[in-house]
C-alpha cells in the first residue's frame, strides 16, 4: 500500500559522506535522479530548487511524493534545518522536523487554532465532498506556508 505525502524542506548534513549516502539511497529508491527529486508521477520536480550537494544542503521541493514519508526519519538524522510534511491519504496529519526533531500535528486541530475563523472548520464531507476537498488542500497549503519561512 502506498502513502502520498506532500513534503518540502531544506536540511544540511554534517559532512559530505552522510549527504552523499542519503542522495545515493534516494536515487536508488527512485526519489531522485541527477540530484533532483522525482514526484509521485515520476516527473522531475521544479528544477529551480536544486540541492547544493557541495554545500551539504539537501532541498526537497514542495511536491507530492509516493512513500517518501516512510524514510523521513532516516533522511533527517543528524541534520540541521527544517522539513515539513502533510498527508491527507487516509489521515489528516502534518509534521515539522526542525534540526532533526519532529513536532506532529493533527491538521483539523491545527486549522481550528491557526486559520481564519471562516476557514478553520471543515465542511461536512458527506454533504459537500468537493468543498471538503478544497478545504483539505487549503489547510495543507497554509500549514506548509506557516512553517517554511525560506519559501516565502
Amino acid at each position: 500500500m502506498s502513502t502520498y505525502t506532500t513534503i518540502q524542506g531544506e536540511i544540511t548534513y554534517p559532512d559530505k559522506v552522510r549527504l552523499h549516502d542519503v542522495v545515493a539511497d534516494l536515487t536508488n529508491s527512485g526519489w531522485m535522479q541527477d540530484e533532483k527529486f522525482i514526484d509521485e508521477c515520476g516527473n522531475i520536480v521544479d528544477e529551480s530548487t536544486e540541492s547544493d550537494i557541495d554545500g551539504l544542503t539537501l532541498r526537497i521541493p514542495y511536491s507530492l511524493y509516493r512513500n517518501l514519508s516512510y524514510h523521513l526519519d532516516e533522511i533527517i538524522k543528524g541534520t540541521t534545518g527544517k522539513l515539513v510534511w502533510t498527508c491527507s491519504d487516509g489521515c489528516f496529519e502534518g509534521g515539522v522536523y526542525t534540526d532533526g526533531k519532529e513536532t506532529h500535528y493533527e491538521l483539523e486541530l491545527w486549522a481550528s487554532g491557526n486559520m481564519p475563523e471562516e476557514d478553520s472548520i471543515a465542511p461536512d464531507i458527506n454533504e459537500d465532498f468537493d468543498n471538503w476537498s478544497i478545504w483539505v488542500q487549503d489547510v495543507e497549503q497554509s500549514f506548509h506556508e506557516e512553517y517554511m519561512e525560506w519559501q516565502k
